[in-house]
C-alpha cells in the first residue's frame, strides 16, 4: 500500500499474532541491501512501485533500488488475485527459459493482456539499476552421481541402527540423486527409526511421572514404527505394574460404595477400571457382585409393587429370586412373610368354602378386592381405616342421592336422570383427558440413575398388542411404562420382559429398532394428521454395553418416512439401563426442546410406545405396541397414533 501521509510506500507482513505489520521501502531496504547474491526482487502486491508527484522515488521498489539492489518487479496499482498469478506464472517461465527480466516483464504483460485482461496488462513495472537487464547467468547442471562409497556407509550405518547417522548419511545419497526411489525408501526407514527411539525416551519418562497410560500409548506407537526396537527397558511392564496398583485402590474404593449402598456408583468406578485393566480379576469379580446386588435391588422394587396390587405369588417369587441373586440382602418389610401368610389364608379359605360334588361353583365376585393393608400397620390402625372408607361410601351415596334422587351434575341437560358420568380427577382443574388418552402426570425430583425408587406411583403404559408379525397368540415381549413430565423434560421408565438381549445395529441409532430396543413416536396433536409433520419424532433408546450405557437415536420425518436425525449426545437424552431378571429397565429423560414442544398442563400431543425384539442372528422377531395399530404405515399415519395430555 502507499502511505499519503508519509508519502512512502509500504509492504504488508505477517506478525507474531498472525495480523499485519507495514513495512516500510527504507527499512525493507536496510535488511536486503547487503545479500548480494539476491539480484531481483519481485513484489507481486498491489501499490509496490507506487510513487507520489512530490516523491516519485518513495515506493517500495524504487526505495530498495536506491539500496544497492540491481532489479525490482511491483505492481504501480491495485493488482486483481488472476493478474498477478498470470503474471507470476509467465515471468518465472521467461526467466527459466533465460530472457533478460526485461523482456521477461514484457512477456508477462502480454500474457495478462491476452487473457482477457485490457486494463491491469499494464500494472506490473520494472525498476533496474543495473545498466543490463540480465542480472542471471543461467547454465543447466547435472547433479553428480552418489559415490558408491556414500551409499556403503549409509547402508552400515542403517543396519547398525545407527539411526541419527544414517538420517544423515542417506540425505547426502538423496540430495544427490533426488529420483533414487530406493534411497528414498532407506531414508524413511531410519528417519522412523530415529521416531522411535526418541518415542520410546519419552515412555520412559511418562512412567517415572507416574502416567503409565501416556507410556503404553507411546510404546504402541514405537512398535509400530520399529518392531524390532521391543521393550528393552522394561518401560511397558513398569508401565502395567502403575497400572496394576492403581486399579487395585479402585476396586477397594468401589467395595466401599457397595458395602454404603452405593451400588451405582461402584458399577461406575469398576466399568472405568476395566476400561483400563480389562483383565483385572478383582474388577471383574466385583463387577459381577453389583451388578447381581442391582438386579436383586430392582426385583425387590417389583415386589413391592406386586404387593401393592394383591399379587402374593409373584412377590413371593421376586423375593425368592432377589434372595437368590444377593444372599445378603433382607426382606426389611416382611413381603415374603406377609405375602406368605395371605396365600396361605386364601388357601384355606377355598378349602373351606368348596362346593360340594355335583353343585356346580358360584360364579366369580364381580367386587372389586380389598386393598392390600399397609405393611406393618396395627389392627386398630386397620380397623379405623375401613371405618374411614366406609364413611367415603356412605358420603358418596348421600351426595349422590339425596332425598333419594340421583343428583344433577354441573353440565345436566336434563337428560336421563338415573344416568351418571365418571370424570376422571385430574391434578389442574379444567383438563380433560379424553377417551382412550395416556395422562401423563407432574412427577419432581426424578433422577436419571437407574434407581426407580425416585419414582411416584402411576398408571402404567402396557405395550402388548403385537403388530409385527400381526398375531393373536401371546407376544414374546412386552413393556410396562410410566411416564411423567416436569418443565425440562418427558420421562420414560420401560420395563422390558425379554428372555435374552439381542441388540439391534447399535453403530446406526436409526436402525436400532430391529434389535431389542424400546422406542416410540411423539409428536403435536395427532388428530386428523394423515401423513408426518415437521414435529413428529421417532425416539429409539436400546441397551448399550454392561456398564448401563443406552444407545440413543432421534429420526426425523422427510418424504412421509422416518429419516435419520440426532443420535447420541447430541440428542440431549439422559439414559440409563439396568438388567433385571428376564428382562432390563431403561430410564429416560428426553428434553422437550429436542423434541420440539413447549410442555404445560392440558398439552395433547401423539404418543406410541413400542418394544422391539431382535433375533440372535441379527434383524427383528417382533414388535409390540400400545396401539395396535403402528403398522408400518400406522407409524406414518399420526391420525391413528395414541394420544397423550399433560395434566
Amino acid at each position: 500500500m502507499f502511505d499519503e501521509k508519509e508519502d512512502d510506500g509500504l509492504i504488508m507482513l505477517v506478525n507474531e499474532q498472525g495480523t499485519s505489520r507495514p513495512v516500510s521501502g527504507l527499512e525493507l531496504g536496510v535488511i536486503l541491501h547487503d545479500h548480494h547474491s539476491l539480484r531481483l526482487a519481485v513484489l507481486n502486491a498491489c501499490e509496490g512501485a507506487r510513487g507520489s508527484i512530490d516523491n516519485p522515488l518513495g515506493g517500495v521498489a524504487q526505495t530498495l533500488i536506491r539500496q544497492g539492489l540491481p532489479a525490482a518487479v511491483a505492481m504501480q496499482f491495485e493488482i486483481s488475485e488472476e493478474a498477478a498469478l498470470v503474471f507470476a506464472h509467465e515471468f518465472y517461465m521467461a526467466i527459466a527459459d533465460g530472457y533478460p527480466i526485461d523482456a521477461a516483464t514484457v512477456e508477462a504483460r502480454k500474457a495478462i493482456f491476452a487473457s482477457g485482461n485490457d486494463v491491469e496488462w499494464g500494472t506490473p513495472v520494472l525498476h533496474l539499476r543495473s545498466s543490463d537487464a540480465r542480472v542471471f547467468d543461467l547454465q543447466r547442471t547435472t547433479q553428480p552421481p552418489v559415490s558408491d562409497d556414500l551409499r556403503k556407509r549409509a547402508m552400515t550405518a542403517l543396519e547398525e541402527r545407527r539411526f541419527a547417522d544414517a538420517v544423515a548419511l542417506w540425505e547426502q545419497v538423496v540430495e544427490s540423486s533426488p529420483n533414487d526411489e530406493t534411497a528414498g525408501r532407506f531414508l524413511a526407514q531410519a528417519g522412523a527409526g530415529l521416531d522411535a527411539e526418541r518415542l520410546y525416551a519419552q515412555a520412559g519418562a511418562a512412567v517415572q511421572n507416574g502416567d503409565p497410560d501416556s507410556a503404553l500409548t507411546l510404546l504402541e506407537r514405537v512398535d509400530e514404527l520399529d518392531p524390532l526396537l521391543g521393550d528393552p527397558g522394561n518401560v511397558g511392564d513398569r508401565a502395567r505394574e502403575l497400572k496394576e496398583v492403581a486399579a487395585d485402590g479402585e476396586v477397594d474404593r468401589a467395595r466401599a460404595s457397595m458395602d454404603d449402598g452405593e451400588l451405582h456408583e461402584a458399577r461406575r468406578i469398576l466399568d472405568q477400571v476395566l476400561v483400563a485393566v480389562p483383565d483385572h480379576a478383582g474388577a471383574l469379580d466385583a463387577r459381577e457382585q453389583v451388578e447381581r446386588r442391582i438386579r436383586a435391588r430392582d426385583l425387590m422394587d417389583q415386589a413391592k409393587r406386586a404387593f401393592e396390587v394383591g399379587d402374593w405369588e409373584q412377590v413371593v417369587a421376586l423375593v425368592e429370586d432377589a434372595e437368590e441373586l444377593d444372599p445378603q440382602l433382607h426382606d426389611d418389610e416382611g413381603l415374603k412373610r406377609e405375602a406368605s401368610m395371605r396365600l396361605a389364608l386364601a388357601s384355606t379359605a377355598a378349602e373351606t368354602e368348596a362346593p360340594e360334588p355335583g353343585i356346580p361353583p358360584l360364579p366369580p365376585s364381580v367386587e372389586p378386592p380389598a386393598p392390600a393393608p399397609i405393611r406393618g400397620t396395627p389392627a386398630v390402625l386397620r380397623w379405623a381405616m375401613g371405618v374411614a372408607a366406609a364413611l367415603v361410601v356412605f358420603v358418596g351415596v348421600v351426595q349422590m342421592l339425596p332425598d333419594g334422587e340421583p343428583s344433577p351434575g354441573p353440565d345436566d341437560t336434563g337428560g336421563d336422570p338415573t344416568t351418571t358420568v365418571a370424570v376422571e380427577p385430574t391434578t389442574t382443574p379444567g383438563i380433560v383427558i379424553p377417551e382412550g388418552a395416556v395422562a401423563v402426570s407432574r412427577v419432581d425430583g426424578v433422577r436419571v440413575d437407574g434407581d426407580s425408587s425416585d419414582w411416584p406411583d402411576l398408571d402404567e403404559v402396557e405395550s402388548d398388542r403385537p403388530v409385527f408379525p400381526r398375531t393373536e397368540a401371546d407376544p414374546v415381549v412386552t413393556a410396562s411404562w410410566l411416564i411423567g413430565w416436569d418443565e425440562d423434560a418427558l420421562y420414560l421408565l420401560a420395563r422390558a420382559s425379554d428372555a435374552s438381549v439381542d441388540p439391534g445395529p447399535l453403530d446406526d441409532p436409526s436402525q436400532m429398532y430391529q434389535g431389542d430396543s424400546v422406542h416410540f413416536e411423539i409428536g403435536p396433536d395427532s388428530e386428523g394428521a394423515e401423513s408426518l409433520r415437521s414435529g413428529d419424532k421417532h425416539v429409539i433408546l436400546a441397551p448399550g454395553d454392561r456398564s448401563g450405557a443406552v444407545v440413543v437415536g432421534i429420526n426425523v420425518p422427510q418424504g412421509g418416512v422416518f429419516v435419520p436425525g440426532l443420535s447420541g449426545e447430541d440428542t440431549g437424552v439422559q439414559a440409563v439401563a439396568s438388567a433385571i431378571d428376564r428382562g432390563y429397565v431403561i430410564e429416560a429423560a428426553i428434553p422437550w426442546e429436542a423434541l420440539g414442544m413447549d410442555p404445560a398442563p392440558g398439552l395433547v400431543f401423539g404418543l406410541n410406545v413400542n418394544i422391539s425384539d431382535g433375533k440372535p442372528s441379527g434383524g427383528l422377531n417382533q414388535m409390540v405396541s400400545s396401539n395396535a395399530n403402528r403398522t408400518a404405515g400406522g407409524q406414518n399415519t399420526p391420525a391413528v397414533w395414541n394420544r397423550a395430555v399433560l395434566r
